[in-house]
């Protein structure tokens, strides 16, 4: 995958005829923004108001991507909080995240480099697009308007609004069932272990972000169709 020519091979191989997908589920999170700075606030505004120390940014950047009540888990048992602590602060813990989230949700968030330049191009091929996300539906699109990206989704999903999260496939099930497009014609495109198990559940294709939020696990280790390291370079291997 060194070369322009092995990658475009592999996507052509995994993927199909690039032109055949007609629908692609993004993930949001670490794919196509980098919310880490508000949701870091955010969290530390609660850990302070709990009494808590708070923690490095870098810290909450390798605990996204599991939705906010997992979130704000991790920050709290960082702090080494016994099982019946966590149980007692967790559910109030939420709360503050959320209503601290909510006043800082779009202020430090920006577009990772060449997203806006490749959702443009998607649109131009006629491509359907979703937001397929844990993170949950109330912030999403505030975030996405502030961005000036809201007119290119179709639909957005958030992780409060189903019975279940990625890494099950119910959001992504949903998501095409509610578009009416079927698996053979769906990419997804997400940037974590969430995402991928999630799409090979659904039986669609998946290609990963290697900039965004995995734990400090690289993505490659997790095995998606491909792995890119824009998504306008996504956008050229679609259009060739």
């Amino acid at each position: 995958m060194n070369t322009a020519l092995d990658k475009q091979s592999l996507f052509n191989k995994s993927l199909g005829a690039p032109r055949s997908v007609k629908c692609i589920l993004f993930d949001l999170d670490g794919t196509l923004i980098d919310s880490v700075p508000d949701l870091a606030v955010a969290l530390n505004k609660m850990l302070l108001d709990l009494d808590l120390p708070v923690v490095a940014e870098q810290l909450a950047r390798e605990w996204v991507g599991n939705g906010a009540a997992k979130l704000v888990e991790r920050g709290l048992c960082h702090h080494g909080l016994n099982a019946d602590a966590l149980q007692s602060m967790h559910a109030k813990g939420l709360d503050l995240f959320l209503e601290h989230y909510n006043d800082c949700c779009a202020d430090k968030t920006v577009l990772y480099e060449g997203v806006a330049q490749a959702l443009a191009e998607f649109k131009r091929h006629q491509i359907t697009m979703a937001i397929v996300t844990n993170k949950p539906r109330r912030f999403i699109a505030p975030i996405l308007e502030h961005l000036a990206i809201d007119h290119y989704f179709s639909l957005l999903l958030g992780g409060d609004e189903l019975a279940h999260k990625k890494p099950h496939p119910e959001p992504l099930l949903h998501c095409m069932d509610s578009l009416n497009i079927s698996a053979r014609s769906v990419l997804m495109v997400g940037d974590s272990r969430n995402d991928i198990e999630a799409a090979r559940a659904a039986n669609i294709p998946v290609v990963a972000m290697n900039y965004g939020y995995n734990h400090g696990r690289p993505i490659e280790q997790d095995k998606p169709d491909c792995v890119f390291a824009s998504m306008l370079e996504l956008a050229k291997q679609l259009a060739n």
